[in-house]
């Protein structure tokens, strides 16, 4: 549609962790790949960055619903934990890789911003988590209880 010049606001959004099915992305590759491709505007946002990143997301969302042109969203992020049940990162990744991801993870990152900037204290910012976590069990445990699909149709 877009070669067609026709109207295609499409968001695709790349999140990027590094890592494609437990095997590590070859630096560059996917910008390599996307932000040279003819009709698809390209956009690169780091989502480690909460600021910086929120705001070059919201440049790619309204560049798709301005241009009304299929927009591709490169966008860095953690990947905490492994991909499905049976991939064990510590198999394939060192403990200091693991642990300078944790690093990364956008929880953390946000309660420290939170913190330094004063917006929050401490116990404020653990309360938010332990009511966030709380209500997470209890949807968890709601869904649960909910009846379950006893054959297929």
């Amino acid at each position: 549609t877009a070669y067609q010049k026709l109207p295609a606001p499409v968001l695709f959004v790349c999140e990027d962790n590094g890592i494609g099915i437990s095997v590590k992305t070859p630096s560059g590759w996917i910008a390599q790949n996307f932000s040279q491709r003819p009709n698809l505007d390209y956009f690169y946002a780091d989502g480690l960055d909460l600021a910086g990143g929120y705001a070059d997301v919201q440049r790619a969302v309204e560049h798709c619903r301005r241009t009304r042109r299929p927009t591709f969203l490169h966008l860095r992020t953690a990947r905490l934990m492994g991909h499905a049940g049976t991939d064990f990162e510590i198999e394939w990744r060192s403990i200091a890789e693991l642990c300078a991801v944790e690093a990364t993870d956008p929880l953390l990152r946000s309660a420290v911003i939170a913190l330094e900037s004063g917006l929050m204290s401490q116990d404020e910012v653990l309360a938010l988590y332990e009511d966030t976590r709380s209500r997470c069990f209890i949807a968890a445990e709601d869904a649960d209880r909910r009846p379950k699909l006893d054959k297929l149709v």
